[in-house]
């Protein structure tokens, strides 16, 4: 009985560790602008997503970033600079890119984030 319930826990324990599916999230309107990455982003998406902040002037920059061979982000590294002047930078590794978001979020009435997002 207490060796089935050992394994029911390990089992538990390890199903848990899995990494969470994060489909990387583009949503750019001339109101709003937002960019979540994670261990399932790559390279092309990021080189998208620097293509629509540079058509709505958002300097995006992501050079120090790191791709494993099959163009996944292994090491996210980005730096943001706003119309106005406003700049963030963040960097996470694949530990934390596996069960969060991470990226930058801007919209018209002045809120700006980069870092960890929901």
């Amino acid at each position: 009985m207490y060796k089935l319930l050992f394994i029911f826990i390990l089992f538990g324990a390890f199903s848990s560790c899995k990494p969470k599916i994060l489909p990387t999230v583009t949503k750019v309107t001339p109101d709003e602008v937002i960019a979540k990455f994670s261990h399932m982003t790559t390279m092309g998406e990021i080189a998208h997503v620097a293509i629509l902040c540079a058509q709505n002037d958002i300097n995006f920059q992501y050079a120090g970033t790191e791709f494993f061979e099959d163009n996944r982000v292994k090491k996210l590294m980005i730096q943001v600079t706003l119309p106005n002047g406003q700049t963030g930078k963040m960097s996470a590794d694949i530990t934390n890119l596996q069960y969060k978001y991470y990226g930058f979020m801007y919209n018209s009435n002045g809120y700006f984030k980069v870092g960890q997002l929901e």
